[in-house]
């Protein structure tokens, strides 16, 4: 599986080319456009309560990163786990 950035996602769609990987409910918030898109074609991920936690977990850990960004890779770990 694999899950974009919001930063690719909007790279992607201005550029007219084809979305076929999982995006975050981050993407969506950040980027919320993307439902008009017509050449979006896969699913949204919402995060759930680990997510969140291991988010949290992550931000104690080291340098003090956006909790937007560890959310998503909470997410992409949590996925791969399960």
């Amino acid at each position: 599986m694999t899950i974009l950035d919001t930063s690719v996602t909007v790279d992607r769609a201005k550029s007219r080319k084809p979305i076929n990987e999982d995006i975050t409910a981050v993407t969506l918030v950040e980027f919320p456009r993307i439902v008009y898109y017509k050449f979006f074609s896969s699913r949204v991920i919402f995060p759930i309560r680990h997510d969140f936690i291991m988010a949290h977990r992550l931000l104690e850990l080291g340098k003090p990163q956006a909790l937007s960004d560890l959310l998503v890779v909470s997410i992409a770990i949590n996925r791969v786990k399960s």
